[in-house]
């Protein structure tokens, strides 16, 4: 379980279909993504306007018994997907103790991770938007890069969110695959088509950055020109606060790899993009993968 929670409050706004002849079921779907995700560690709140919310149309509880409506859509029909999630959505939702607006929410919760949660996009404000899984992941993103002490260390040492960056290698590769497959599938099937060296560069630094970022580090731009400069080589090198120290990753454009480096820039060992370490000791001791972190 995370070292973090989020607190959600429900965006009655995005569930206002004026026109509720138009299907909506797949947006819910993707709604529903993330709901099963909060539930997992977060909490998630009601709305108080919930139940006396009125529309054009009638009552906003009325969704949730559409055979009262004038006009029940297809989509929204009892015994439906939509109907299934957001009833039981709705009802088994842990209700908020306090009557609370957005504003009164962010400050009572001002500092943990936070956000609204809903089905559409276009709702004002549209910074801490949840609508589907990924947008519940970045969240939390967002919130951990800036409180790194709240990361969990103990899922992975190099890379600690993996399920997420795994995500990322599955979308590469094409297909769902296991946690212990990705790395290697990916390494046989993607980066085997890489040209090593300093041509490589164009196809592993995207993949790197992306990596990279799921698992909470930075881009070091000013790190990565000074050792270019110093050691004639292409690099690009993210850190990020472990432990309340910094641990560095170098990109390996011959290997498609990390070269993870600690605090003082001594390398620890070379690892995949799925968090595993690329074969036994990989740690070099002769000095030629340090990197020099005090450069002036």
């Amino acid at each position: 379980m995370p070292l973090y929670q989020t607190h959600l409050l429900t965006h009655l706004e995005s569930f206002l279909w004026e026109d509720l002849s138009i299907d909506r079921t797949k947006i819910v779907e993707n709604f529903a993504q993330a709901v099963v995700l909060a539930r997992t560690a977060d909490t998630l709140y009601n709305h108080p306007d919930t139940w006396s919310k009125t529309l054009n149309w009638g009552y906003f509880y009325q969704i949730f018994f559409p055979e009262n409506l004038a006009h029940p859509p297809h989509w929204l029909r009892r015994g439906s997907i939509a109907h299934q999630f957001l009833e039981n959505y709705f009802v088994f939702q842990p209700s908020n103790p306090n009557e609370m607006d957005w504003s009164q929410f962010s400050t009572e919760f001002a500092d943990h991770n936070h956000g609204l949660i809903g089905c559409q996009m276009d709702i004002s404000p549209a910074q801490g938007w949840l609508f589907d899984e990924t947008t519940w992941w970045e969240l939390h993103l967002t919130y951990l890069a800036q409180n790194p002490n709240f990361i969990d260390w103990s899922t992975n040492g190099v890379l600690p969110n993996l399920v997420y960056s795994n995500q990322h290698l599955c979308n590469l590769i094409g297909r769902i695959v296991s946690t212990v497959e990705v790395g290697n599938i990916f390494r046989n099937e993607i980066s085997c088509t890489f040209p090593r060296g300093q041509g490589g560069e164009g196809q592993m630094i995207p993949i790197a950055r992306e990596i990279a970022r799921r698992n909470f580090y930075l881009e070091d731009l000013e790190l990565s020109s000074k050792e270019q400069n110093r050691t004639r080589k292409q690099r690009c090198i993210f850190k990020t606060l472990k432990h309340g120290a910094w641990q560095y990753l170098s990109l390996d454009f011959e290997k498609c790899v990390f070269e993870v480096c600690d605090h003082h820039g001594q390398h620890r060992g070379e690892f995949r993009f799925d968090g595993q370490e690329n074969g036994r000791n990989t740690k070099d001791t002769s000095g030629r993968h340090n990197i020099s972190v005090f450069i002036k």
